[in-house]
């Protein structure tokens, strides 16, 4: 959680001074729908092959030992680059016709600029195969530290490039540096590769059984990873057709969100995976189940105050976080309006990312696909409902309904497959911090109002009031909960004092 915590600063320092630097036009539009498209096909590579990587080599792991592991690690890197280089080609060929199913609205020079975009995204989709290789091997191992940090270079070096070079080198230089930047995750995740005594050896058996299952497994994995961003292509396509700035207030609004699901929910899920992998591997259902439940009742008791606060403090924060530069006051209200319907979502979202990883521990990769086909069909429809009444803010709420949908499904199929249900204990705890997020989130308020007032409220002063209401808010949750009993918070709060007290000794 540190280092995601590292990684998303630097991803929102990184935001705002690309925001501040291009502000909110036709051509930010245009560099954020290419990224999408890009993001897109290294998500559908990167995250199915860690995905799917995680389960197949801890079980070469328990049934063959470590070295037959390493072997079958560097014959999925040789296969992966060879893949890798064919998606480039079809990719830079392909370009005009993904750029216009990503943005039908798209015309003239801003489909031109797109193409470009697009062509030059996906030559870091090389690195990105390896990467995401090398992330399952590493998160196999329980090493977690190069995936925390590796996103936060790519932000580092994209944050030097807008501050010495952009003003030079202009829109289309962002978008050749972050192409470029890829590199940085491969150089980060070497010396933990070699403190796991991994070693690299050409080794290339397309016939392995352990390639085979993969490629068996991972078709579902391609299209339930799909769907998830089918939605955002939907959204780009609808918004490429409503008011200028409409895309690029949704890309901020959801670089928000994002940031609280990434620190907190995805540094959980993440550090799961493994355990329930291994648990699947020995047939233990008993033990995912029990994983599974204490994996529930800590993602509510992160997300239901980080979603009301963040609907609450809004435009606050979309000021602080954006408004300088060319983001004007318009921006900030587009912004502001998306990301209060991104923050209701931040409870299924999390939710259906946490078990989509316990039917893939179980190497069950079709479930998560069919349900997803059906909650993206609702996605559409509400989608094309709701952006007639609330223009671009209609499609984040599209996209939780059908996230709230979507988890529905997937508990029940658990319950059917392996007698996974919500327990006493989940309820409780989903009702205790509903309330306790209600009342800090209110207090939060008034607090902060009541600082502002105080302090006169320019950015920086903006910021310290902001600062003092959300973290007095968050260390009365935290301590309510504590003396309330809910073990998850007991646990984080016990192990937390033995940290400092090791460190003080």
């Amino acid at each position: 959680m540190i280092f995601s915590l590292i990684s998303s600063a630097s991803g929102f320092i990184r935001e705002i001074l690309i925001a501040a630097k291009f502000g909110s036009t036709w051509q930010t539009d245009a560099y954020f729908v290419a990224i999408t498209g890009v993001h897109i096909v290294n998500l559908l590579v990167a995250s199915s092959l860690r995905t799917i990587l995680i389960p197949i080599l801890t079980e070469v792991e328990v049934a063959k030992g470590k070295n037959r592991k390493i072997v079958e690690t560097n014959n999925f890197v040789n296969f992966g680059v060879l893949v890798s280089l064919v998606l480039i080609v079809f990719g830079v060929l392909a370009a005009p016709i993904l750029t216009k199913v990503l943005a039908t609205g798209f015309e003239g020079e801003q489909f031109d600029l797109a193409v470009l975009f697009l062509r030059i995204g996906m030559a870091s989709l090389i690195f990105k195969t390896i990467v995401g290789i090398f992330r399952g091997y590493l998160q196999s191992e329980e090493r977690f530290f190069e995936s925390g940090l590796s996103d936060a270079s790519v932000n580092i070096l994209v944050i030097f490039f807008l501050v010495t070079m952009s003003a030079r080198f202009g829109i289309i230089g962002l978008a050749v540096f972050n192409a470029a930047s890829e590199i940085s995750q491969l150089l980060i995740q070497i010396p933990g590769l070699i403190k796991t005594g991994y070693f690299y050896k050409f080794y290339l058996n397309i016939k392995s059984k352990h390639l085979s299952k993969f490629l068996v497994l991972v078709p579902p994995i391609l299209i339930s990873t799909a769907i998830y961003d089918v939605q955002k292509i939907i959204d780009k396509t609808i918004a490429s057709n409503l008011v200028e700035g409409s895309i690029s207030a949704l890309n901020y609004a959801e670089k928000i969100e994002r940031t609280i699901v990434s620190v907190f929910v995805t540094a959980l899920v993440v550090v799961l995976f493994p355990t329930l992998s291994k648990k699947a591997s020995d047939d233990n259902y008993d033990e995912i189940k029990r994983v599974s439940s204490s994996g529930l009742n800590s993602i509510l008791l992160i997300t239901l105050p980080a979603s009301l606060g963040l609907m609450v403090f809004a435009s606050p924060i979309v000021e602080l976080v954006y408004q300088r530069g060319q983001f004007d006051v318009r921006a900030v209200e587009m912004t502001s309006a998306a990301l209060v319907f991104y923050a209701l979502g931040i409870v299924p979202f999390s939710l259906r990312m946490f078990y989509n990883n316990v039917y893939f521990a179980i190497q069950d990769t079709k479930t998560p696909m069919i349900n997803g086909a059906i909650t993206v069909g609702i996605k559409i429809i509400l989608s094309l409902i709701l952006v007639r009444y609330l223009q671009h803010a209609g499609l984040p709420l599209a996209t939780v309904i059908a996230a709230v949908i979507m988890t529905g499904l997937l508990i029940k199929g658990l319950s059917k497959k392996i007698g996974y249900k919500i327990e006493r204990d989940n309820l409780e705890v989903f009702i205790k911090s509903t309330l306790i997020s209600v009342i800090i989130v209110a207090l939060a308020y008034i607090t902060y109002n009541y600082a502002n007032s105080i302090l006169k409220a320019n950015a920086i002063q903006n910021l310290l009031a902001l600062t003092i209401s959300v973290g007095f808010a968050a260390a009365i949750y935290s301590l309510i909960l504590f003396l309330w009993g809910v073990k998850e918070v007991k646990t984080i709060g016990l192990a937390g004092w033995e940290f400092i007290r090791k460190i003080i000794n």
